[in-house]
Parts: C-alpha cells; sequence; structure tokens
C-alpha cells in the first residue's frame, strides 16, 4: 500500500426525517479529485420499527440537481491545521436533501438495519475516486423517522 499525501475532511449533516432522496451531495474541487474514504447514517432519536432499507452511494458527473446548500462551517477537517476544504460549496454545489435528484452513472447499493447506525469504510484497495469537479451522493431507498445524521469522509488530493 503507498500512502497519497493529501488532507482528510469529514461532512456532517443532521435531519430531520430525511426522505428517500439524496441526503447528502458533495461536489469535488474544480482541480483536485476526492477518495470517499467512509459514509453512513447515524439516527440520533431511538428507533423501534425493524425495517432493512438500502443506501445508495453514487457518482454525479455533470446533474446536481437542487438541495439545500452545504456551507463551510459543515466541513470538519481532521487535521486543525488543514485548510478549508476544497468541496465546492455554494448554490448549485454540494449540498442535502435534494428536491430535484442528481443524475447518477455509477451506482453501489448497501442494505442496513434502521435499528443501527450504518457505517461504509473501505478498504484501501476498494476507496472509491471521484475525479476534479465531479461528485458523489448518498441516498436512502426509504424514508427514515426521526432525526438522523447523514455523513461521509473523504480525502481530497
Amino acid at each position: 500500500m503507498s500512502f497519497v499525501p493529501g488532507q482528510i475532511y469529514t461532512v456532517r449533516k443532521s435531519l430531520v426525517t430525511p426522505g428517500a432522496v439524496t441526503n447528502l451531495r458533495l461536489k469535488a474541487h474544480a482541480t483536485r479529485p476526492i477518495v470517499l474514504l467512509s459514509f453512513g447514517y447515524a439516527p440520533t432519536t431511538a428507533q423501534t420499527v425493524n425495517t432493512t432499507i438500502g443506501v445508495q452511494l453514487g457518482r454525479i458527473p455533470t446533474t446536481f440537481g437542487t438541495a439545500t446548500d452545504l456551507v463551510a462551517g459543515d466541513f470538519v477537517p481532521h487535521n486543525p491545521n488543514s485548510p478549508t476544504t476544497g468541496v465546492q460549496v455554494g448554490a448549485g454545489l454540494s449540498g442535502h436533501t435534494c428536491t430535484v435528484e442528481p443524475t447518477y452513472t455509477d451506482t453501489w447499493t448497501f442494505g442496513f438495519n434502521v435499528l443501527n447506525e450504518y457505517m461504509c469504510k473501505f478498504l484501501p484497495e476498494e476507496r472509491i475516486p471521484f475525479n476534479a469537479a465531479t461528485g458523489l451522493g448518498i441516498k436512502a431507498s426509504l424514508a427514515l423517522t426521526g432525526t438522523w445524521v447523514v455523513w461521509a469522509t473523504y480525502l481530497e488530493l
């Protein structure tokens, strides 16, 4: 395994009753790619119904849809000396809770039971790169009840 220099960031967003829509959408820097290290959903309110759902991770090449914008404060660097993330924030860029879905080219589907937190942590050889100016989306297959945190940790090259 080789070391890839870059900065690691986590973006987290707390959502009340997230729908079966893209709940988190990231757009990479215009000239620097990102590599997804892990992502997940975590309930912050007790879940009592035993339900299995799918979580879709998708590659967004150009059409990002419409969402509530993320702000720079939603991104946390793992190194306190890191510069601000290069992931693009602002109107039509990185966001949460899509009202118009982005267009996906590649998708990967994972399943989990809503009574537990879901975390997907990729092994180094499994990590998914996202080219500069493209993006990724994380979407639940069913609407969730209560409050959930959706998050992603990525390496910015």
